[in-house]
């Protein structure tokens, strides 16, 4: 398919045990592209499949036309005539050196919960821990039951299995950390010396990452734990085990949600388990806070409260709630806090904002609660696009620093179809559009008064951003654009309606997806990972100024 290598690089050193060597770069008259699954480039440090340009793509399979045309596609980055990629089927991404490694191959890809998941990758990760000789990563269940099991040839060791689950964790985000750890101490193998996957053991209790086992305490604990044994589907669950390591992911934590309500009458906030994800620790918050959990509809939400950082504050779409941004924080450094702020009025008491500048107000307050000065990191899908523009350009005028503003399908104008939707609004709908971002059983536990505050807080939100009008904005820009259509909606957003209101740079990102899926898990990764890039390189900006003071001091 192409010359007898395409990339090259050179080893100037022994490797280390288990050290991942690149493939490098390209040869010379060669290209290499990193490409997702619309064909659009990936961002430093994502993984992308390998394409192929160049003087030397070969001209096709003889005699197969069909999986000629399959495998070598038009370049769609060449400016020559009939230039062709070879799409290898091989993953691989970019290292910050700019040398490329590679990690599987696509047609291992498995799909669990809408993540896309190359188990080569998590091995890669697995096989990089001095414990483990040899790894493979496989997926039991369907559906929603789906999950990632990890083998791994290691000698035996009590804390082997707690030990590589922290080691994936730290690494990889939370949907990709395998529900069991395997030890064996060598693969079962088919006559012909391959591994046998069908002779791999069923995991049982011991490959969950178990804690010493507690038996739980109390009415309380109990009643949690027969909750945890059956969504997680385990015989026993000890107080100081973690829901994750059990297995759990974000949808079974709003199914626990539910179920929590049902058994205790308790309205458990969607942050506080990943705050206190041990049966212990979570049974301990409930008891501190005397089972009320609202501050999952307080104007600023603490998805993630801890870490260093600048915070990234998310500001809510039109129906008030930022619970969609929850996912971004798989992908985004250990260090990164992140908030959401949501409008007033879930409790039926607190009054509306009456025009989108007091909105921008009441949100820098909340806003410098926990981050008193700047730089600020802003983000808003929808109308929270238009929001986190205003609260940017107040900044602006305020002399702050604004660090980060991203953009998620906003236009600056609301036309003729959001009006018309939001005059439609009803129960029904708000049901509707609550279940597509959140599930139905999280919907299910709203009661009817929650329900009736949030279809107001809708028709207010559709009412003041269509009196507002943008200011300009001297900074940058992320501006991240739905390519799907969809039914009911304006027109695709285009860059040119953005250029008269921000004056900096606009950096456009295209989302195979339409508006209303922006914070489904697919499209979350693909936002996140530039984010995260982003983020990632403005902080070591600043760690390289701070270090150029102290020298100069």
């Amino acid at each position: 398919e192409s010359t007898t290598f395409a990339t090259t690089y050179k080893i100037t050193s022994v490797p280390e045990t288990n050290a991942s060597i690149p493939i490098g770069r390209p040869i010379a008259n060669t290209r290499v592209y990193l490409l997702d699954a619309h064909g659009q480039p990936v961002p430093l440090g994502a993984v992308g499949e390998l394409y192929i340009g160049g003087a030397g793509v070969a001209r096709g399979y003889l005699n197969r036309p069909e999986l000629t045309a399959e495998r070598f596609v038009p370049d769609p980055f060449s400016d020559e005539a009939g230039a062709r990629l070879y799409k290898t089927g091989d993953l691989a991404r970019y290292r910050p050196d700019g040398n490329l490694e590679f990690v599987g191959r696509n047609d291992e890809q498995v799909k669990i919960r809408g993540f896309r998941i190359e188990p080569g990758e998590i091995a890669a990760c697995l096989t990089a821990h001095p414990q483990v000789r040899d790894t493979v990563v496989v997926t039991t269940g369907e559906g929603q039951d789906k999950r990632l099991v990890a083998y791994v040839v290691a000698e035996p060791n009590e804390a082997l299995v707690g030990t590589l689950r922290a080691h994936v964790s730290a690494a990889l985000p939370e949907y990709m950390v395998p529900s069991a750890f395997v030890r064996l101490d060598a693969w079962p193998l088919t006559p012909n010396g391959k591994l046998d996957r069908r002779a791999l053991p069923a995991p049982d209790d011991e490959a969950l990452a178990y804690q010493a086992y507690e038996a739980p305490q109390g009415e309380l604990e109990a009643t949690l734990a027969a909750i945890w044994a059956e969504l997680l589907s385990v015989e026993r669950v000890g107080r100081h085990d973690s829901f994750f390591a059990l297995g759990g992911h974000s949808l079974l934590a709003m199914r626990l949600i539910s179920r929590v309500r049902t058994a205790l009458g308790v309205d458990l906030a969607i942050r506080t388990l990943f705050e206190a994800p041990t049966l212990a620790g979570l049974a301990r918050h409930l008891v501190q806070h005397d089972g009320m959990q609202g501050d999952s509809f307080s104007v600023l939400l603490p998805l993630k409260p801890t870490g260093s950082r600048p915070a990234l504050f998310c500001i809510h779409p039109g129906l008030g709630l930022s619970w969609s941004y929850m996912g971004l924080s798989s992908y985004l450094h250990p260090d990164q806090p992140l908030y959401g702020l949501q409008a007033r009025g879930f409790d039926g008491t607190s009054p509306l904002a009456s025009t989108l500048d007091e909105m921008v107000s009441d949100y820098l307050e909340q806003m410098r609660r926990v981050q008193p000065k700047g730089p600020y990191c802003l983000l808003g899908w929808s109308l929270g696009g238009n929001v986190a523009h205003s609260m940017a350009v107040r900044l602006e005028h305020q002399g702050g620093k604004v660090a980060l503003l991203a953009l998620l399908d906003s236009s600056p104008f609301a036309g003729k179809a959001f009006e018309e939707q939001g005059n439609q609004f009803d129960q029904a709908m708000v049901r509707e559009v609550l279940a597509a971002h959140y599930g139905n059983e999280l919907v299910s536990a709203m009661d009817e008064r929650l329900l009736e505050n949030t279809e107001e807080i809708a028709k207010n939100n559709v009412r003041i951003v269509r009196d507002y009008s943008p200011s300009q904005y001297g900074g940058d820009a992320l501006l991240f654009r739905a390519t799907v259509a969809e039914a009911g909606y304006e027109p695709l957003v285009t860059l040119d309606e953005w250029k008269p209101y921000v004056l900096g740079e606009i950096e456009v990102h295209d989302v195979h997806c339409s508006h209303g899926e922006m914070l489904k898990p697919e499209p979350t990764a693909a936002i996140a990972s530039i984010l995260a890039c982003k983020l990632d390189k403005w902080e070591s900006q600043q760690a390289q100024g701070v270090n150029k003071e102290d020298k100069a001091v």
